[in-house]
């Protein structure tokens, strides 16, 4: 009886959460062929899923915007998704917009819900169905989730790619290397998880086959992009002017953007303005570095809460390494979990204080709800109350990434096999790993 009194409080809160987003996505939905800016519920859809399938099924290049714009009322740039996307997505092209829009927003829903089982069992706990509905409410109603479902954005899917790369990468690594593929849709996850598994964990086969699935798909989907280009020179410049656009964005730009949850952006505040190309790379490559230190030390330590440390290590790692948005946070849910249920630290569980510390560090993308367009603009861009609101979230993601870095790359104090977690059964190492 208790179980079931549990799973209809965890159904109702999800549908509470649902009617009130539902009610907002019905309001401000976007109309079909008239995009403007007082209708962005599922823009993103629009712009990034829904018409580059559609110009890619007719046979044109989604990645030019000029033609794109010509074409299609989009009202944005196609951003560069590896082109792997238009075959992921390709059943919604073929459908008229407004019907694609509903389905897609309700398959968000449900990816979402997987999203949470994903990061439950990753972390080692049991998929309770009314464990499952109450994460996939608190996903949805927090800042990451409820963007990422009214936007239309793909954040749902490639965390859950991720969390099959990082789950099965030694147990059945073929699975895990179809994660990374679907992962490497949006290149500033999938480059930096390959790096890590590659060079920080040894996950070789699991790369190798995810990077084979996602080229031959890449493949596939540029032979006609290609000729419909003109050929190579053709599409390789209408990428350039595709990154150059969604670059000069204001919502994508470094400095301006008041989204942004990477360590680039809170470098702009810093410098007050947008850092060169160079400094970007190094930055990034700088911090993927440092992860791939930390996960060579954690290697000969097989305790439960060492293999959620270096998961929530990748995690933030590819948050702030790379550029991301606040509905990238999505991809915090198991490290969460992990933390709230004590399977987190290093040789043992860590001390309770600085599990909730650093719970609360990971949360501060998931509450700052003053990091919206309707707050941030009302501020003026540089002014005092902008900076704190805009900068909160790249703070608190970087921190709790130096903890995950300071406990990684500390010295094991005692053998793995002297721990109590390295006598549990291998499948339950497996089921969090």
């Amino acid at each position: 009886m208790k179980a079931h009194l549990q799973v209809l409080a965890a159904g109702l809160a999800l549908a509470t959460v649902l009617g009130v987003l539902t009610h907002r996505a019905v309001t401000r939905a976007n109309l079909p062929g008239r995009p403007t800016a007082e209708h962005w519920v599922l823009q993103d859809f629009r712009d990034a899923v829904y018409y580059p399938v559609v110009a890619f099924v007719h046979g044109r290049n989604p990645y030019d915007q000029e033609g794109q714009a010509r074409a299609y009322p989009v009202g944005q740039c196609f951003p560069l998704y590896l082109p792997l996307t238009l075959l992921a997505h390709l059943p919604f092209g073929l459908l008229p917009h407004a019907g694609a829009g509903a389905i897609y927003f309700v398959t968000t829903i449900v990816l979402t819900t997987m999203l949470a089982a994903l990061a439950i069992g990753g972390a080692g706990e049991r998929v309770a169905p009314a464990a499952v509905l109450a994460l996939a409410a608190v996903l949805i109603a927090s800042r990451p989730g409820h963007m990422n479902l009214l936007l239309g954005q793909v954040t749902a899917q490639v965390a859950i790619g991720a969390y099959v790369a990082l789950r099965w990468a030694r147990t059945r690594p073929l699975l895990a290397g179809l994660g990374l593929a679907l992962a490497t849709l949006k290149p500033t996850y999938g480059v930096p998880l390959a790096a890590l598994m590659l060079f920080g964990r040894g996950d070789v086969i699991a790369v190798a086959v995810g990077t084979a699935v996602s080229v031959a798909l890449c493949l596939l989907a540029l032979v006609p992009l290609v000729h419909a280009a003109g050929g190579v020179v053709p599409f390789a410049a209408s990428l350039a002017s595709s990154a150059g656009a969604f670059s000069a964005e204001g919502t994508s730009n470094a400095w301006s953007g008041f989204a942004r949850i990477d360590a680039v952006a809170l470098l702009a505040r810093v410098m007050r303005r947008v850092p060169d190309g160079w400094t970007e790379l190094a930055l990034g490559l700088a911090i993927v570095g440092a992860g791939v230190v930390g996960l060579r030390r954690l290697r000969g330590d097989h305790s439960a809460p060492s293999e959620q440390l270096g998961i929530g290590l990748i995690c933030l790692t590819v948050l702030v390494a790379m550029y991301h948005q606040a509905y990238d946070a999505l991809l915090l849910a198991q490290p969460a979990v992990a933390l709230g249920a004590g399977r987190w630290g290093r040789d043992t569980v860590a001390p309770a204080a600085l599990r909730w510390i650093v719970l609360g560090l990971l949360a501060v993308p998931a509450v700052n709800y003053l990091a919206t367009n309707t707050v941030a603009s009302r501020l003026i861009v540089g002014s005092a109350a902008w900076l704190a609101i805009t900068a909160a979230n790249p703070v608190a993601l970087l921190a709790g990434w130096a903890v995950h870095l300071g406990l990684a790359r500390r010295r094991q104090a005692h053998s793995s096999r002297s721990e109590p977690f390295a006598s549990s059964s291998p499948s339950r190492l497996r089921a969090t790993g």
